[in-house]
Order: structure tokens, then C-alpha cells, then sequence
């Protein structure tokens, strides 16, 4: 009898399919990424984004139509949606291949690139808004305080330590 079972458990499980990895594939089931702060100056009601990985293209997306409201960026390489600022106008993604991701940021308002902070591996950075549009990025150089309006990046370190990879617990 248990060897019948384990044939029936061995059989069932060649359906499951799962990606190598977390990040390689996005999935298309996945809950839309609405931008949590409804008091922002820029907060669009039922609006999410979505990388269309055939078209290369990330789009924000009206949730009641189903239409695209609005394309930010195409050509991209694989997007993975993290956060949304404060204010609703800045979109923070991980592009690019699941080895070595950049974490990108796009003003939803006017489509322009920010800026970005390179080479994360196998795991998109860590990312924390702040209020005047602050992101603090949680790299393996250190932390990157970055001013996303600006432009300005200053990356965070311990004068203390001589080690060049850094992990973080939490940001205060």
C-alpha cells in the first residue's frame, strides 16, 4: 500500500511545476501591486503596474478594465515589482537577470528612468521609502541612501569595518 501511495504522491508532484529559482519567472497570478498609500499626492485608485515579459514592457494598469493606462518603460529585461514611494509617484523594480539585478526606479508621472543601484545577486535589494522620497537601497556594499528626485546616492558604511559585504537586519 505505501508503495501505491508514493507512485500516486511521485505522479501528482511531475505537475507542479516550479521556476529554478524564485525570481526567474514572474507569475502572471500574481496580486496586483496597488500603491498602499491612498493619501498620496500622486495615488491613482484600482492602478497597478505589470511587466508584460513577451511585450518587454512595464505598464500601469486600470484593475476595473483591464487597460493599460499607461506604458513606463519597454525593452526591459525581466522586472520584478517591489515598492511604491510614499507619494505614490516613484516605482521601485529589480531588472534584469536574476544573477545580477539593478534595482531601478521610474517616475510613474513623467516615464523617466531615475537612477538605479547595480548588482544585486540572486536576491533583489532591499528597499525601504522614506518621506521626501528617500530609498534607502540594502546592497552588499552597504546601505544606499538615495535622494530618488535628486538623484543624489550616498552609500552608508561602518568606518569600523574592514568587510566590503555587508547584510542588514533592519533599517531605523
Amino acid at each position: 500500500m505505501w508503495i501505491a501511495v508514493f507512485g500516486v504522491l511521485a505522479a501528482c508532484s511531475a505537475y507542479i511545476l516550479l521556476p529554478a529559482h524564485p525570481l526567474q519567472a514572474q507569475d502572471d497570478d500574481a496580486l496586483p501591486v496597488y500603491c498602499p498609500y491612498t493619501d498620496g499626492a500622486y495615488y491613482r485608485a484600482n492602478i497597478f503596474p505589470r511587466y508584460e515579459p513577451a511585450a518587454r514592457r512595464l505598464t500601469l494598469v486600470d484593475w476595473t478594465t483591464a487597460e493599460t493606462v499607461q506604458e513606463i518603460a519597454t525593452d526591459l529585461d525581466s522586472t520584478l515589482i517591489r515598492a511604491w514611494s510614499l507619494d505614490c509617484r516613484y516605482l521601485a523594480v529589480a531588472i534584469g537577470p536574476v544573477e545580477s539585478m539593478d534595482t531601478v526606479v521610474f517616475d510613474t508621472v513623467t516615464n523617466a528612468r531615475m537612477g538605479h543601484v547595480p548588482d544585486a545577486h540572486y536576491q533583489p535589494h532591499y528597499v525601504t521609502w522614506g518621506p521626501g522620497n528617500y530609498l534607502v537601497v540594502e546592497s552588499r556594499l552597504g546601505a544606499v541612501l538615495w535622494n530618488v528626485p535628486t538623484g543624489t546616492q550616498f552609500t552608508l558604511t561602518d568606518s569600523f569595518s574592514q568587510v566590503t559585504v555587508r547584510n542588514f537586519s533592519r533599517i531605523r
